[in-house]
């Protein structure tokens, strides 16, 4: 074998497996909303997946999305007014929207999930501002113990400090 085949033999591996590397495939993760279906691993998001009660998540923002809850799940856990009227968590194609609803004895929160995938968007509710805040971080922690536990086809979740988004202040008036 001359110099040459040896170098075309090494860039045609080269290419298959860089190719197979960034083929599509197993990329969304479809997040049961009610928590008790595993997670399911797709390369496209159908309308019947989403009305039959699935969220997609990227594969590659689940470690954002969990470090997003977790942030959450810290906020709701103290008893607080907060200054921030609203906000946004954010990742490459989910959102957690966060308003504030202001009571006698400290804020609630009105927070929904948010997932964009090509021309399908899912929504999941976490909070609607009638549950209290110890009874919303108990979901929150709920849906990240079903994340990790759920997790045999990516490495256990790293926790990242989220960076907080369009957010709405409120004025001392």
């Amino acid at each position: 074998m001359t110099v040459t085949n040896l170098f075309r033999c090494i860039t045609l591996a080269g290419l298959i497996c860089f190719t197979s590397y960034t083929a599509i495939g197993q990329k969304i993760a479809l997040l049961d909303t009610k928590l008790k279906a595993p997670i399911v691993y797709t390369d496209s998001v159908s309308v019947g997946q989403a009305a039959k009660g699935y969220i997609a998540v990227p594969s590659v923002d689940l470690d954002t999305l969990y470090s997003n809850l977790v942030y959450l799940k810290n906020i709701l856990g103290k008893r607080q007014r907060s200054k921030m009227q609203s906000f946004q968590l954010l990742t490459n194609s989910t959102q957690i929207d966060v308003s504030r609803v202001p009571m006698a004895y400290g804020d609630r929160y009105l927070i929904a999930l948010i997932s964009k995938n090509g021309q399908v968007s899912t929504r999941m509710t976490l909070s609607n501002g009638e549950l209290s805040n110890k009874k919303v971080a108990a979901k929150a922690a709920k849906i990240l113990s079903y994340m990790s536990s759920n997790n045999s086809l990516f490495s256990p979740p790293k926790e990242i400090h989220p960076r907080i988004y369009n957010i709405v202040v409120i004025s001392d008036r």
